[in-house]
């Protein structure tokens, strides 16, 4: 059984909020406009006796895209769209995980001016925490 959330959590991004470039994950190193999604694990986590774990999730989404206006609007439908998921609308696949929610960490905010092919892009970024039961 393999472990989808980032996946899941991606797709269902992907169908609630019109992005300007497809979401990529981990580092972005190409040229042009890119929303960056990367997932980390984080220490909050309660074992049951039946095997199972509530755990939560930290996800990093940076938006480097030529007007500051966008990538802020962008980062702001994805958090909102996520803060209204609820158990049930992000599920998984293989059956490893249950999604119980999820909440803003970080407003967007702006980390760096980048000089890419002759375009000046903005980089923000945003933060989220999804809470999950492991199967």
């Amino acid at each position: 059984m393999s472990f989808d959330l980032d996946d899941k959590v991606i797709d269902y991004i992907e169908q609630a909020v019109k992005l300007p470039v497809p979401l990529e994950t981990g580092r972005q190193d190409q040229s042009g406009p890119a929303i960056i999604y990367i997932m980390q694990p984080m220490q909050k986590y309660t074992r049951y006796y039946n095997g199972r774990v509530k755990r939560s999730f930290a996800f990093q989404i940076a938006a480097k895209l030529p007007r500051m206006e966008e990538a802020i609007q962008v980062l702001n439908d994805i958090n909102s769209a996520i803060e209204r998921a609820k158990p049930g609308d992000i599920n998984s696949a293989s059956g490893s995980f249950c999604f119980r929610n999820a909440q803003m960490t970080q407003n967007p905010s702006y980390k760096d001016t980048i000089e890419d092919a002759g375009v000046t892009y903005s980089v923000y970024a945003a933060s989220f925490e999804v809470e999950v039961i492991i199967n």
